[in-house]
């Protein structure tokens, strides 16, 4: 044997082993093949429903109870939230209008939050009223609006008897004073 002889042995044997991996690979990979597309089939197949037993039922509705307590928890929640800022925003405009001094609080209260509600603000402890790129602290609005035409009605007068009298202030008596009988009397039908 010479040497192209086994060079040609060696080249039929390659082959022949080779072909005969490739058979036994090809029938591996056809199987794996078919194992796939079953299993592909499979899993595309709509799953029969597992027939729900009690318990399971059970967990369904106490889910459903649970999400609509929870809904509801959440909706008195907010209501509450509402409620405490509008108490809030009622103590704030309240206690500018007492700073002021105005008549009639209360009516004054319910028109000034009419008027300007919508646009009061808070931030921390503040209390603002923004009305575009306007923005005023609530005292501030509250005394504009005191001193506007229509707020004029809520502030208190100041003292003199007429339009065209003058602002008297009293002038203490003499301390050696002794007061006569009108006065003395004048002074007792005064605090009444």
């Amino acid at each position: 044997m010479d040497e192209q002889n086994i060079q040609t042995l060696f080249e039929q044997l390659k082959t022949d082993i080779l072909a005969e991996v490739d058979r036994k690979n090809q029938g591996v990979a056809s199987s794996l093949s078919k194992e796939f597309k079953k299993s592909i089939s499979d899993l595309q197949k709509p799953a029969e429903p597992a027939p729900e037993t009690e318990e399971v039922k059970q967990e369904k509705l106490s889910m459903k109870a649970l999400q609509q307590e929870i809904q509801q928890l959440r909706q008195e929640l907010g209501d509450k939230d509402k409620k405490a800022f509008l108490a809030d925003k009622n103590a704030a405009v309240s206690k500018a209008i007492a700073s002021a001094k105005a008549l009639n609080p209360l009516a004054l209260q319910k028109l000034f939050t009419l008027q300007v509600g919508e646009f009061l603000k808070r931030e921390g402890e503040q209390w603002f009223v923004e009305s575009g790129d306007n923005v005023k602290s609530l005292d501030q609005v509250l005394a504009d609006y005191l001193a506007s035409e229509e707020g004029q009605l809520f502030v208190p007068p100041s003292g003199v008897n007429g339009s065209s009298s003058q602002e008297t202030k009293a002038t203490p008596a003499p301390a050696n004073h002794k007061p006569t009988s009108v006065e003395a009397v004048n002074a007792a039908f005064a605090n009444f």
